[in-house]
């Protein structure tokens, strides 16, 4: 088996390639010809990060932006890996994220449904750190039934972080009735988990 061995100038480490022991196995390593780059570390996985809502809410807090989020570390539940990297950070319910880069936005709703209503939350986003835009929203709700049912809806955005200073994120609750909650503050709270997944 074929190698190759760099060693450090001064007391170091080493970096080693080897080539496949097997004739069959032959493997091409190809780097971009753009100038310098980085290898990811963590399988390209930089950051990741998770929030949940701290507590309900309710018709008062339609058409708000909703600022009530707590992350979900082993402080809340032991286990819990978030943040992983810097981590995303928040004020007033606007999420500002850690690093450039392309992220997938997760959101799971989930709501106590009232008769007759439906509720949503929905993704806006900015990038010029003032105009917000509906990106994709979850939205769920009942007819015709008595009383309340749990519901649930998942949502999905992919944004291009191109600037931190000027893209970032908020959340906004609509359309809840007065029999119907946004669920937070325990294990089914609506929750919310970037990714960060490439560069931009």
């Amino acid at each position: 088996m074929s190698s190759i061995k760099l060693t450090a100038d001064s007391g170091g480490g080493t970096f080693e390639i080897k080539a496949p022991s097997s004739s069959s196995n032959t493997r091409v390593l190809t780097l971009p010809d753009t100038g310098n780059i980085t290898l990811p570390t963590t399988n390209g996985i930089t950051e990741v990060d998770h929030f949940r809502l701290s507590s309900n809410l309710t018709n008062s807090h339609g058409d708000n932006t909703i600022t009530n989020w707590e992350r979900l570390s082993s402080s809340i539940v032991a286990g819990l890996a978030a943040p992983h990297g810097t981590g995303m950070s928040v004020s007033s319910g606007i999420f500002t994220f850690p690093s450039t880069g392309k992220y997938v936005i997760f959101l799971i709703m989930n709501a106590q449904g009232g008769q007759n209503d439906n509720v949503q939350i929905y993704h806006k986003v900015t990038t010029n750190n003032s105009t917000y835009n509906i990106a994709t929203g979850s939205t769920e709700g009942q007819n015709d039934a008595s009383g309340t049912r749990m519901i649930s809806s998942p949502s999905l955005s992919f944004i291009d972080v191109t600037d931190v200073s000027q893209v970032k994120v908020l959340f906004q609750a609509s359309s809840i009735g007065s029999n119907s909650t946004i669920s937070g503050g325990s294990n089914l709270a609506t929750n919310v988990m970037f990714i960060r997944i490439a560069d931009t």
